[in-house]
């Protein structure tokens, strides 16, 4: 890597460049993402009440957040795993699988996944490392800026990712083109990152150097996007978050009227007309018993008034969580947590739109990490895949037990000519990473190769034929 060949002017240049590409048409969509974040991590749409509320009040409004956000995006998230990438008539991964192996891929491809789910895209970096070998490194859109020819391109012209900032403190960033890598810090942000990019003036380069990224031979800025789902415009992405932020409000609305009667007027109260005192004594006394009142009836009135009945609340937020069941296609148990009556059966066949929009995610998913391992595969040097290898994904669709030990009893009782036929089609056995197809696969040869002898030795054996090597001449007239 080569040390810094350019001026902080030029530099400076660049960095604005990359960072105000298109930043200020995009700067709206980038406060979005981050109230996206705050509603997925439940920290955003509290219930607004009247300034002047009671602390208790407040602190209701406070808890009254029924995440079905997280809900959702955790729901795909823990269907999609990633344990293959092979060819249909290969027998084992391609050498590529070793770079996903190495990076241990296999627990980080979550980094990947979940920004896309809550955001609608993320990003995956391939560089070489100090030892020239391909390096991936995951980001959320909300620490990138990404630059495209055209929407249907696969790679950008220029990423620039940058870590974040605390206050005062400067930001660095790594810019990527289709040949070089510059590494840098923009200036000193006074209101963190957001405003060093805003504002920017300075930007310093550290370090300068050629990733030598290849696509099909050709030199590629090595960034790839995945991408979860598009506007109805196709103006941006979507993520699972963005069309439940009405519902999440509205739900945390109810859930704040129920916690609030639960608290004030779930049980029978008694009500004083005359009585002056402040609001915190009152919330006190409404769940206290009250002793030395006043009994001249000159002063106060007392009233009776029932309980509220928590049943509508409770009936409301089921049927919000139906809706958004019905809204985001995952399995109605899953949004409400109610799993009585439910056999394995009944959850499969209720799982059918779930797992029809499942697959749409790993078609979309798997296509990126498929150009992930190419470009990591050219970097290395090793044999990159052909274009019929795609990565297969952890089978997570429910069966019940019953239908599980039919299949492995079939199986296990298969002539050696059906064996045969089977090996070919392992791959669309459910369940079955790509280790235990192999497995499979040995077994099932070795068994082959054993019938094959015991057939060989089973054989009669053949009566020797007797050869006349000598002329009795005495027969010869």
């Amino acid at each position: 890597m080569s040390k810094d060949t350019i001026s902080d002017e030029r530099a400076t240049d660049i960095a604005r460049s990359a960072a105000w590409g298109t930043w200020f048409n995009t700067k709206d969509r980038r406060k979005d993402l981050a109230t996206i974040r705050d509603y997925y991590e439940g920290t955003a749409g509290i219930p607004k009440v009247a300034e002047g509320t009671v602390k208790e009040v407040r602190r209701l409004a406070e808890h009254s957040i029924e995440n079905i956000c997280k809900v959702v995006v955790d729901a795909f998230v823990r269907g999609m795993s990633v344990v293959g990438f092979r060819d249909g008539q290969a027998e084992e991964n391609p050498a590529a699988w070793s770079i996903w192996q190495r990076q241990r891929l296999d627990a980080r491809q979550v980094e990947a996944h979940r920004p896309a789910l809550i955001y609608g895209s993320s990003y995956a970096l391939v560089l070489p490392d100090v030892d020239d070998e391909a390096t991936v490194v995951l980001y959320s859109p909300r620490f990138c800026h990404v630059k495209y020819a055209t929407r249907r391109a696969l790679f950008p012209q220029q990423a620039m990712f940058w870590a974040q900032a605390k206050v005062d403190q400067p930001a660095t960033f790594i810019l990527v083109d289709d040949t070089k890598v510059y590494e840098g810090q923009l200036e000193a942000a006074p209101q963190g990152l957001e405003g060093a990019i805003d504002g920017l003036s300075q930007a310093k380069i550290t370090n300068e150097w050629e990733h030598g990224a290849t696509y099909k031979g050709e030199p590629v800025c090595p960034v790839v996007k995945f991408t979860n789902d598009l506007d109805a415009d196709g103006n941006h992405t979507v993520g699972e978050v963005e069309p439940l932020l009405k519902v999440q409000q509205a739900m945390n609305s109810v859930n704040f009227n129920r916690l609030t009667a639960a608290r004030f007027a779930a049980f029978n109260q008694v009500v004083t007309v005359g009585w002056d005192t402040d609001g915190e004594q009152l919330i006190t006394a409404s769940s206290a018993t009250w002793v030395n009142l006043p009994v001249d009836k000159n002063d106060f009135d007392l009233r009776n008034i029932p309980a509220t009945p928590l049943a509508p609340f409770n009936e409301l937020l089921e049927e919000m969580k139906e809706y958004v069941a019905l809204l985001a296609a995952i399995p109605l148990y899953q949004a409400t947590g109610n799993l009585s009556n439910v056999s394995t059966e009944t959850a499969a066949m209720v799982e059918a739109a779930y797992q029809r929009k499942l697959d749409l995610k790993r078609e979309s998913f798997g296509e990126s990490w498929e150009l992930v391992l190419r470009l990591a595969a050219e970097m290395d040097g090793v044999d990159v895949p052909s274009e019929a290898t795609e990565v297969v994904w952890r089978e997570t669709t429910s069966r019940s037990f019953g239908a599980v030990v039919d299949g492995i009893t079939k199986i296990a009782n298969l002539q050696p000519a059906q064996a045969e036929m089977l090996i070919e089609l392992l791959d669309m056995v459910p369940g079955m990473t790509q280790q235990r197809l192999g497995a499979i696969r040995g077994v099932l040869k070795r068994a082959q190769a054993a019938t094959v002898i015991e057939q060989v030795l089973a054989a009669p054996s053949l009566t020797p034929v007797e050869i006349v090597t000598e002329v009795d001449t005495t027969q010869v007239a």
